[in-house]
C-alpha cells in the first residue's frame, strides 16, 4: 500500500524477451502486445524488442516536492502539453542528460511525461530526476497525485547518455494506472499498477521540471539541453493534437528555451539558458 492505495509491482521471470512471452505474461505485466501496423511495431520493438530486467519495488518514499502548472510561461515546467482531447495513454524518451555546472545553490531538475495536472489536481507522472532530495543522481521515480502527495523513488538508476523511455497508462474503467519505465541502454524496467481515485484525462505532458524543495522554488539544474522523442499519446504521435509549449521563466529572466516538432516521432529540445 502506499499512501493507503494499492500498488502492484510486476516482476517478471529472469531476462524476459517479450518478443517471445505469450499474451497472457504481456498481459500480466503491463506490456501491450505488438501491433500490427509498421509504426506501432517499430516503436513496440524500440521499447519492449529485447530482454528486460524488473527491478524491486522502492523500500521508502521521499518528501513531497510539488507540482504546479501553468501558461505558456512557467515558473516551473518546460515542455510540450497536448490539450485537445482525452488522454489515458503517455510515451516518451530521452537521454538522460548530463548535470553541468550550475552557479544557482541549491538547484535541481526532474524529467517527466505525464497526464493531466494543468487545471486538475489529479497529476500522474513518471521519470528521473538530478539533484532532488530523496532520490540518488539520476534515480527514477513516480508521483500519482493527490493519491500520492510524495515523489516516490524507484529502484531503477539511469545514467547520463543512457535512453530512458517513461510510460503512464491510466485505466478509467477500473481507477488504476500501469507506469513502465525502462533504462533502454541497460534492460533495467520498474513496472507496477496502482490504484487511483481519479484521473486528469483533458492533457498529456512531455517536460522538464524545476520541483518544488521545501516550500520554495530552488534554481534550475544545470542539464544543458534534453531531446523528448518517441513522444506519443493514446492514438498518434503529438503532433496529430492541438497542443500548448511551456517556457520557463524566473520573473523576467528565461531559464529554458524549445525547439519545434522534428523527425518521425515528434522530438524536440529542451534546453537549459541560466538556473534562475
Amino acid at each position: 500500500m502506499i499512501y493507503g492505495y494499492k500498488t502492484v509491482y510486476h516482476v517478471a521471470p529472469a531476462s524476459l524477451n517479450p518478443t517471445s512471452a505469450s499474451a497472457a505474461m504481456l498481459a500480466s505485466l503491463g506490456i501491450p502486445e505488438r501491433p500490427t501496423d509498421t509504426v506501432g511495431a517499430a516503436l513496440w520493438d524500440s521499447i519492449y524488442g529485447h530482454p528486460l530486467h524488473f527491478a524491486v519495488p522502492p523500500p521508502t518514499i521521499v518528501a513531497d516536492t510539488g507540482v504546479s502548472s501553468g501558461n505558456k510561461q512557467s515558473s516551473n515546467w518546460s515542455g510540450y502539453e497536448e490539450n485537445s482531447g482525452t488522454y489515458t495513454y503517455a510515451l516518451s524518451g530521452w537521454v538522460e542528460p548530463t548535470d553541468g555546472y550550475t552557479s544557482c545553490n541549491p538547484n535541481s531538475a526532474v524529467f517527466w511525461v505525464g497526464t493531466g495536472g494543468d487545471g486538475n489536481s489529479h497529476l500522474h507522472q513518471a521519470g528521473t530526476g538530478q539533484n532532488t532530495p530523496g532520490l540518488a543522481q539520476d534515480q527514477a521515480w513516480s508521483e500519482l497525485l493527490p493519491e500520492q502527495a510524495s515523489l516516490i523513488p524507484q529502484a531503477l538508476y539511469t545514467a547520463p547518455g543512457d535512453q530512458f523511455d517513461s510510460i503512464i497508462h491510466d485505466h478509467t474503467n477500473n481507477n488504476t494506472t500501469d507506469v513502465w519505465m525502462e533504462d533502454i541502454t541497460t534492460g533495467q524496467v520498474v513496472s507496477f499498477t496502482s490504484n487511483v481515485s481519479g484521473f486528469g484525462t483533458g492533457t498529456a505532458e512531455q517536460i522538464a521540471e524545476r520541483p518544488t524543495v521545501n516550500g520554495s522554488l530552488p534554481g534550475f539544474t544545470n542539464f544543458q539541453s534534453i531531446n523528448f522523442d518517441g513522444n506519443y499519446v493514446d492514438s498518434g504521435y503529438i503532433h496529430n493534437y492541438t497542443r500548448s509549449t511551456f517556457t520557463m521563466w524566473n520573473g523576467s529572466d528565461q531559464l529554458t528555451g524549445l525547439t519545434g516538432l522534428s523527425g518521425p516521432y515528434d522530438a524536440f529540445t529542451d534546453t537549459h539558458i541560466r538556473c534562475g
